[in-house]
């Protein structure tokens, strides 16, 4: 399709010279009398490139090329005048134009190649824009945040796709100086810093930095950022800008603590059975030493504590082997936060006896998940039934949210519960009524896939709870999800 051009003069005989050699040059050919009607006829049809003149009743001609700059700024003006003054040309290069011929012409081969130079500059530019806006979509679009960080810690650019990751949209992460290192907690914010100070002054080469995340909803993430220099041309050696890319590490992290816990709890199934057959024999016979010892002498106390903790070492032992027993599981779509709501409504009189007052920060929707509806309500029961027991006059904010693979609620509790002392063996199966401790919560989670954790923070204790939208059958199918 031939460039179309727009001849802009008063001049009659002038312009339909030049329109008629446009044509016969392989050009589409518009003309106009008049720098009003030049104007008309641009913003109708939009020309590829304008020949103006700049001597022009009514509308000169630097008055339309700088309102045809305000309409399109891209498209190549080249004056034709009979001004060969040189304050006209810098006037006209000034205001935005491409290239000043005047009149009488005296080259049509060289005025050929200036309109020809116009236009391959027109389309470079445009295939130019075309690929910065094919590659801001790009970028813009990308599943992982892309930023740009300078010295000073200010975010100079970071794409949309951070507000479906974080919760906070690109605006508010610029704009809001800060806003975006307040949300680490103070626990990684140290070593965040330290790790770019550090890689500011003595290092550009690339690197990479895991670290959490509160996003806006309130739950941790698990983020991992890897950073790339970009050096001050003054010196090589300083960096005065870091870009790079930050991808949602969650999911993973997650599925790794699931795979440790399990092995933890498989290493744990195998002592206890080698320790059962270990320990059975010698525990039969020093209880029935023990009995014996006891019809023998009645009175002597000490064979009553002998056989008591060896019933209670056996107990034990039957309590770990019956923690790992796995137990059936019929899966079915189910709601959880409906579950979640269902389970506060039961408890309402308990919580409100232990003075405990709640509130809900329930994503809305939440994908429905499948998986066992009875087993989940019950693990929602014994664990705020758990946490009131310990936690007398409190506030805990329930939080639901999602990943890619999971449904999580989130239990903040505020004061810090101080009975907590050693989170790492709260949920394991130490005790000996399993079903009224943590350990028995756990114990459920664990045989509907899922994972429960718990951390102690500076002011608040916080429990969650993470479910698979799909129950998975067996261990191998977690893995390859790794």
């Amino acid at each position: 399709m031939p460039h179309t051009i727009l001849t802009i003069e008063d001049d009659t005989l002038i312009r339909d010279t030049l329109v008629d050699w446009l044509e016969n040059n392989g050009f589409s050919a518009l003309k106009a009398r008049s720098g009003r009607e030049g104007i008309d006829v641009f913003n109708q049809k939009h020309p590829d490139l304008v020949l103006l003149d700049l001597t022009m009743p009514e509308i000169n001609g630097l008055t339309v090329l700088k309102t045809i700059r305000l309409q399109d700024p891209d498209v190549p003006v080249i004056i034709v005048s009979g001004r060969n003054d040189i304050k006209a040309a810098i006037s006209a290069f000034k205001a935005g134009a491409w290239d000043y011929v005047t009149k009488p012409i005296a080259s049509m081969d060289i005025f050929k190649a200036t309109i020809l130079n116009g236009l391959e500059k027109k389309d470079l530019k445009e295939k130019v824009k075309h690929a910065e806006e094919r590659y801001s979509t790009l970028i813009q679009n990308l599943p992982i945040i892309v930023f740009a960080l300078k010295k000073n810690f200010h975010i100079d650019f970071i794409n949309r796709t951070c507000e479906e990751i974080l919760g906070y949209s690109d605006i508010q992460l610029i704009e809001n100086k800060g806003l975006f290192f307040k949300r680490i907690p103070k626990e990684n914010r140290k070593e965040f810093f330290m790790s770019l100070r550090s890689w500011f002054t003595q290092s550009n080469t690339p690197f990479s930095l895991e670290f959490k995340f509160k996003h806006k909803r309130g739950y941790l993430m698990h983020l991992q950022a890897r950073f790339i220099g970009l050096s001050n041309p003054k010196s090589s050696e300083n960096p005065e800008r870091v870009e790079g890319v930050i991808m949602d590490v969650t999911e993973h992290h997650f599925l790794e603590e699931v795979l440790v816990q399990r092995e933890k709890l498989n290493l744990l199934g195998a002592m206890s059975s080698e320790m059962a057959h270990q320990f059975r024999n010698p525990l039969m016979s020093l209880g029935g030493f023990a009995r014996i010892l006891q019809h023998k002498h009645p009175l002597i106390k000490e064979t009553e504590i002998i056989l008591s903790e060896a019933k209670k070492l056996e107990s034990i032992l039957e309590g770990i082997n019956e923690y790992i027993k796995p137990v059936p599981i019929t899966p079915k779509e189910c709601s959880v936060n409906d579950l979640l709501s269902f389970s506060l409504d039961m408890l309402k009189e308990l919580l409100n006896r232990q003075g405990v007052k709640y509130t809900l920060n329930l994503t809305d929707p939440l994908s429905v998940i499948k998986s066992d509806e009875n087993l989940i309500q019950q693990v929602f029961i014994s664990l705020i039934t758990q946490v009131a027991s310990l936690a007398h006059n409190t506030r805990i904010t329930f939080s639901s949210y999602e990943t890619s693979q999971h449904v999580c609620i989130e239990l903040d509790i505020a004061p810090k519960i101080i009975k907590i002392e050693q989170p790492g063996f709260t949920l394991m199966p130490f005790e000996c009524r399993q079903d009224s401790t943590m350990a028995g919560t756990y114990r459920m989670v664990k045989n509907i896939g899922g994972y429960l954790s718990l951390r102690q923070e500076e002011n608040t204790t916080s429990f969650t709870l993470s479910l698979p939208k799909i129950y998975l059958l067996g261990l191998q199918e977690l893995e390859e999800n790794i």
